[in-house]
């Protein structure tokens, strides 16, 4: 028997409707929570409760009956976990990006461009010092010190994980860089077939531009705007999502996208439903993504199955993999990146080509074959 550990999320119910689908196997799930109710996993197999509660530990039993432990997202509770329990079985670190990207101090303000990192180092380091506040200055401090305490735990935990979960190599090989200490073995798994994400009946509609998919500081947004600031628009909009993510990012962004485009300029500022979202997606003939860090996967593959043309940063891992598969993405550093040549549409040719090198990398096929990797580790 396997364990699976989650916070409440969709993302789990897509695990185990495909491991039911497959009779891989009859595991256990359990997210940790203190509400008294999911909000967004459904799934009846799954138990849930505060994390290092009696309820939580009663519901795990025997830590020693389970052959492989599944950490959906390695968060500072599973680092707790990991570093808590005496066990011989597998340990498996399902990656999503920010359990590793937002945790460790050298990726801080790595994936940032230059204007981002001005504003966040304005917000998250500067203010308490440059205003001389003791209070501020006593609490940075102390967020500092509990920084590097939960590194700590972090870094014994990542000795003890034995495989690293995910799609692209080289996010993997670059932690490992930097933190050694990361002794897993890479094994290739990703949570959703595009089939799943992307509404395979839909193609382009529009010629809008997407910008970012949240209000994040590596999403680079300022940087990307100023290149973008003499483009003519004619009809297009230029659609930014900014439901969720750092409320300081959303500001600043709302602000100089509002000064330079004006009325091209539309945030997506609440929260939307999966087919609402979709639909404006099929409005997008051209996206943006300045991210350097591999983010908005889920975006990318609806945005490339629908047909529109990708341009990313060059220093993306997930760009490079793309690119490894033959898709047709554009890097915003090259002296391509213009008005002219951002707005010429890709051939009927390229966008039969993206689809079928996103089938090679998140179709239902290949899907089902690391999944059933994954499982039998």
């Amino acid at each position: 028997m396997n364990l699976h550990l989650n916070h409440d999320d969709k993302v789990l119910d897509y695990f185990i409707e495909t491991a039911a689908q497959l009779a891989m196997s009859d595991d256990k799930y359990i997210v940790y929570t203190p509400l008294p109710k999911l909000e967004y996993a459904k799934s009846d197999k799954i138990l849930f409760s505060p994390f290092d509660s009696p309820l939580f530990w009663e519901q795990i039993g025997d830590i020693q009956q389970y052959d492989k432990i599944f950490l959906h997202y390695l968060s500072h509770e599973l680092v707790a976990f990991v570093n808590k329990i005496q066990t011989s079985a597998k340990i498996i670190w399902g990656f999503w990006g920010a359990d590793a990207f937002d945790t460790l101090p050298f990726f801080k303000t790595y994936f940032f461009q230059p204007e981002t990192k001005q504003n966040y180092f304005k917000q998250q380091h500067l203010q308490p010092f440059a205003a001389f506040n003791p209070i501020a200055i006593a609490r940075y401090i102390k967020a500092f010190l509990a920084e590097k305490y939960l590194l700590q735990q972090r870094l014994k935990a990542f000795v003890r994980i034995d495989y690293f979960a995910h799609y692209i190599p080289q996010d993997f090989l670059l932690i490992k860089k930097h933190y050694p200490q990361l002794k897993a073995a890479f094994a290739p798994f990703h949570y959703a077939a595009i089939e799943t994400v992307a509404d395979t009946e839909i193609e382009m509609q529009g010629e809008h531009i997407l910008l970012g998919n949240s209000a994040d500081f590596t999403g680079n947004h300022i940087d990307a705007m100023l290149k973008m600031e003499k483009w003519r628009l004619s009809n297009r909009k230029i659609i930014v999502p900014l439901a969720y993510g750092d409320k300081y990012s959303q500001e600043i962004v709302l602000k100089k996208g509002q000064f330079l485009f004006g009325n091209h300029f539309e945030p997506l500022t609440k929260f939307l439903s999966f087919a609402d979202y979709n639909a404006i997606l099929a409005t997008v003939g051209i996206a943006i993504m300045p991210q350097e860090r591999s983010q908005a996967a889920g975006n990318l593959m609806v945005l490339l199955w629908n047909g529109a043309k990708l341009y990313m940063a060059e220093k993306s891992t997930l760009y490079q993999l793309l690119k490894e598969y033959g898709v047709h993405v554009y890097a915003m550093e090259s002296e391509r990146f213009t008005e002219k040549e951002v707005f010429l549409p890709l051939s009927a040719t390229q966008k039969a080509e993206n689809r079928q090198a996103l089938l090679r990398l998140w179709g239902r096929e290949n899907y089902v074959a690391l999944f059933k990797n994954v499982l039998s580790l």
